[in-house]
């Protein structure tokens, strides 16, 4: 150990996170001075990086309040250990007073793009705005819902939604009265080179990096507050560890004992994560809709898709589809004779409403006549499919945590559980949810236990045997998830 690494100030204490690589309980040895005089570390974490002559190595992540200090020192059992600040420099100590960020760029380099009396007069506009963003092609997610909620509030006008023009859901926003800006416009540019949040439910780096990691946003950085695009199941911790996550909201009391604990190997504390609530759960808990669906919503396979060479969030296919087991299984299902004499007998459509990102396969698919599927373009809100559903049959997607918030049954069909968490096989690797004692549903493996399942529906009436999970799982239902997002960023 020879380096304390500066990492970031938390916009919502003024506390400031560095970090360093060590041994088992190295945090302990670490001391920490300020104008002198002793001063108290916060939050550890650390995160498993791997073996080094046969001994683990992590580094380490702790806060320390620097909000009345000048300088700062570091040593380690008595050693002193110099300070790698942003742009690689380093240097004998930190001076909280210095002008830092995550990737070493100042606001010169940032406003040094653009020089135009009409760009000068863009930068004031956008100055410490909240730019809020879903997907570069799609919205319908916490941001757009959390943006509908800034604009009621009459005395705030200071945030704008980034989006591709080409997307289907520009002009309903623009109609709306959503402030919109062209993904990867100039406009764009100029808007994160002034920004306090950006705010999304997505962290991919085409969101929080459109324009290349050497664009020079902002001298102290936007914060990144992460919304999440559905709740943390599988962990996630080799993904998101990489994303300079400043603000990241949970759902569940177990999702958020699963990040912050130190036993995990997130690097995230108590100091990021807050457990608040997604914002579209608002509408969701508010919807009161007749139950007339049964819902088929598999989740994606990497294996099968990919966003190499394509621009922002865009995918293509890749693999060979047609002859893996997850179409046969999936496909055999739709086209069961007994799934649709199952649906008719309850009066049930059946909706096929799969991950984004195998929209791409719906082609490959045959689909009988009493199986519709969900089409986002056909103006019909995924939000309002759920509020209807009975029932709903996935695999491993979050999206069942929506489907159990709103009241309706489901069922986990797992027929490559094995394979799916594999190492690699996937974005993340089996976490703390353990489907069938955690789970909102009975968990099955064949396409008969599938129907199985949905017949059972036919004794259960409206006693859900799983309802004492989902009310143990979510400690807010009331509608006000947005409220406590605002009040958290608002200070």
């Amino acid at each position: 150990m020879h380096v304390i690494r500066f990492e970031k100030n938390s916009p919502i204490y003024g506390m400031t996170q560095f970090s360093f690589l060590g041994r088992e309980n190295s945090d302990r040895d670490i001391k920490v001075r300020g104008n002198g005089r002793e001063v108290p570390t916060y939050n550890v974490s650390k995160v498993l990086l791997g073996r080094r002559r046969m001994r683990k190595l992590y580094r380490y992540y702790f806060w320390v309040d620097c909000s009345t200090l000048d300088h700062v020192t570091f040593s380690f059992r008595g050693r002193a250990l110099r300070v790698q600040t942003p742009g690689s420099s380093i240097r004998n100590g930190y001076h909280p007073n210095a002008k830092y960020n995550h990737v070493g760029i100042t606001r010169e380099y940032g406003k040094g793009v653009f020089q135009t009396d009409e760009h000068v007069s863009s930068e004031s506009r956008y100055e410490s705005c909240w730019l809020l963003m879903d997907h570069d092609q799609r919205s319908d997610d916490n941001a757009e819902h959390f943006y509908r909620y800034l604009l009621n509030q009459k005395q705030f006008t200071n945030a704008y939604f980034i989006l591709s023009r080409e997307s289907d859901d520009w002009d309903r926003l623009s109609s709306e009265g959503f402030k919109l800006i062209e993904y990867k416009s100039d406009e764009h540019r100029i808007a994160m080179s002034g920004a306090r949040y950006l705010i999304s439910s997505h962290a991919d780096d085409s969101i929080i990096f459109p324009f290349g990691r050497g664009f020079g946003y902002n001298a102290n950085k936007f914060s990144f507050v992460f919304l999440q695009h559905g709740v943390i199941q599988s962990d996630l911790s080799g993904w998101l560890n990489e994303k300079p996550i400043d603000v990241f909201l949970a759902t569940t009391f177990q999702e958020h004992a699963s990040i912050i604990s130190r036993e995990s190997n997130y690097k995230y504390s108590p100091m990021d994560v807050f457990l608040i609530g997604m914002p579209r759960h608002d509408r969701l808990v508010e919807m009161n809709e007749t139950k007339s669906k049964l819902v088929i919503a598999p989740t994606w396979r990497k294996e099968f898709v990919t966003g190499k060479k394509m621009e922002g969030m865009k995918k293509r296919k890749q693999g060979d589809f047609l002859n893996s087991k997850y179409f046969k299984d999936w496909n055999d299902l739709l086209n069961s004779n007994k799934l649709r004499a199952l649906a008719s007998d309850r009066g049930l459509e059946i909706v096929f409403a799969p991950h984004p990102n195998m929209r791409l396969y719906l082609e490959e698919f045959q689909f009988p006549e009493h199986v519709s599927v969900f089409d986002e373009k056909a103006g019909i809100r995924y939000q309002e499919i759920i509020s209807k559903t009975t029932a709903v049959v996935t695999d491993y997607s979050s999206v069942a945590f929506d489907f159990a918030l709103s009241g309706s049954t489901v069922i986990y069909y797992q027929a490559d559980k094995s394979e799916f968490f594999q190492p690699g096989h996937h974005v993340g690797s089996f976490g703390y949810f353990d489907y069938e004692n955690d789970g909102f549903g009975p968990v099955v493996s064949a396409v008969d236990g599938v129907l199985d399942a949905i017949d059972d529906l036919a004794g259960q009436g409206s006693n859900n045997p799983f309802e004492a999970r989902v009310v143990a799982a979510f400690p807010f239902r009331d509608g006000r998830n947005c409220e406590r997002l605002f009040g958290l960023l608002d200070h």
